[in-house]
């Protein structure tokens, strides 16, 4: 992409040349050169077979994440306008009431406006279009009540082949692919427009108004970021806790099966609280589910350069910080949990615990390419060493890592089966943790099960009526009278 924007001739032309098979031919070698490029950059060497397996795996783990990050196929675009809009419209502000106010200071927009452009854009990536996957900027919002608006998104999230080639150079090495991220529609010297890649254009509908907002809390006074981010920490777990409400639901007659909150203590004296604790039988055994909920982010440049880096990084934000500079997180709150439970130390609010034999940890995550090969069963490796010894009488099913996308798959199809018996059928599949929840979930008897997410759906078909209201306004009904 680097090399098209430096050397390729931008003038414009009748846009016809792909039909030519010598262009088209040297299209596929490029593509080709590009591909094994891509493979040399992201595998190297890091998938050889000569070290001993644990260490074979550690070796690779940045390697796969990197893999899935950038060669897997774009989330579904329904399932990110949905959520996003959840997060962004719903969810976020009630934890942080100053959201709003930072993204209009940062963008110029109202999160309203931002999603509804970001929305209609992205239907260029949608293919078999007739008008295929360029556009005129002009053309799509002269013809609309949502021109200022659509010019205002595109200034912030478009650049020219000058300005891409500029910053791939200078901070590829570093940062990967965050000039396109940060930019990923390209603007044409003829006026028109590309997005230049379609996950990346997903993730800024997704994940994209928290860093906007964030280019104005780091102009606040200190401590802004991280109330900032704290605050979609904790909206992340509210978003997370409906869904498993609504998949668990209660009423006068039902039994309380899903606990939010649930406060408790360790030996020694340590406070702790639980995301999620569901008290479930299987079989004969009575299973206690606890799931912690984390939304956080890796910064590109811990993922593909030293394994050891980015098993620190992962570490410090899901687990144990090894420096000791961050408190506890994931992994780590589930082994300080999950010890009281196996001490008898606690034993539920009403100590519903008092007869379970068997434990499911369950870390809930927002980055959805936490369940790339090997991530799962590292995690678990530092979870059994923070655990120590399991009692006699007890089972501790190996760390289960389902993504938001994973939730919202169950959503709306928990009740043929339970959460319980699908989370013991995946650890039956897949005891090491090498296969993730998602490729199970594929390739099981439940596949033909999972139903699209309610409140996801519901999201995305009421942002996509914000986008026919706001670019092609109905005009009011006459006055009765």
């Amino acid at each position: 992409m680097r090399h098209a924007a430096h050397a390729c001739d931008p003038a414009p032309g009748s846009g016809a040349g792909f039909n030519d098979p010598e262009a088209r031919s040297d299209f596929l070698a490029a593509a080709l050169i590009a591909g094994d490029l891509w493979n040399r950059r992201v595998y190297g060497d890091r998938l050889s077979g000569e070290r001993p397996l644990d260490e074979a795996r550690r070796r690779a783990i940045g390697a796969f994440r990197k893999a899935v990050d950038e060669g897997n196929s774009p989330s579904n675009l329904g399932i990110c306008l949905g959520r996003g809009r959840a997060l962004f419209g719903e969810y976020l502000p009630r934890q942080l009431a100053e959201f709003d106010a930072w993204f209009l200071a940062a963008t110029g927009l109202s999160y309203a406006q931002y999603a509804v452009a970001a929305a209609a854009l992205a239907t260029y990536t949608i293919a078999g279009r007739n008008d295929g996957c360029v556009f005129n900027p002009k053309t799509v919002s002269s013809t609309t009540q949502f021109a200022k608006e659509i010019d205002a998104f595109l200034r912030l999230e478009s650049q020219s082949a000058a300005e891409l080639d500029r910053s791939l150079a200078k901070t590829f090495k570093a940062q990967g692919y965050r000039a396109i991220r940060d930019r990923p529609v390209l603007r044409l010297e003829d006026g028109r427009a590309v997005i230049l890649d379609a996950q990346m254009f997903y993730e800024k509908i997704a994940v994209g108004p928290l860093f906007h907002a964030n280019s104005h809390a780091e102009k606040l006074k200190s401590g802004s970021v991280n109330r900032l981010f704290g605050a979609f920490g904790d909206a992340f777990e509210r978003y997370a806790d409906d869904a498993l409400k609504r998949m668990h639901p209660t009423g006068r007659g039902l039994v309380e099966r899903v606990q939010f909150g649930a406060k408790g203590r360790t030996a020694k004296g340590e406070e702790f609280e639980v995301d999620t604790l569901m008290v479930e039988p299987i079989g004969e055994t009575l299973a206690v589910i606890v799931v912690e909920a984390k939304a956080v982010i890796l910064p590109e440049y811990a993922i593909l350069d030293d394994p050891a880096i980015f098993l620190k990084v992962l570490r410090s934000r899901y687990g144990k910080d090894p420096d000791g500079k961050e408190r506890d997180k994931g992994v780590a709150q589930l082994a300080r949990i999950i010890r009281a439970i196996l001490d008898r130390v606690w034993r539920g609010e009403d100590r519903e615990l008092d007869s379970a034999n068997a434990i499911i940890p369950v870390l809930l995550t927002h980055d959805t390419r936490m369940d790339s090969p090997v991530v799962g069963w590292q995690l678990n490796e530092d979870l059994v060493k923070m655990i120590g010894e399991i009692p006699f009488g007890w089972r501790v099913a190996p760390l289960i890592v389902l993504t938001v996308e994973d939730l919202e798959n169950l959503e709306s199809s928990v009740g043929p089966f339970t959460f319980a018996e699908l989370l013991r059928d995946y650890h039956d599949a897949s005891p090491d943790r090498m296969i993730s929840f998602q490729q199970y979930l594929v390739g099981s008897k439940y596949a033909a099960l999972i139903k699209p997410s309610s409140k996801v759906r519901a999201e995305a078909e009421a942002q996509m009526d914000a986008v026919s209201q706001s670019l092609f306004p109905k005009p009011a009904a006459p006055d009765a009278a």
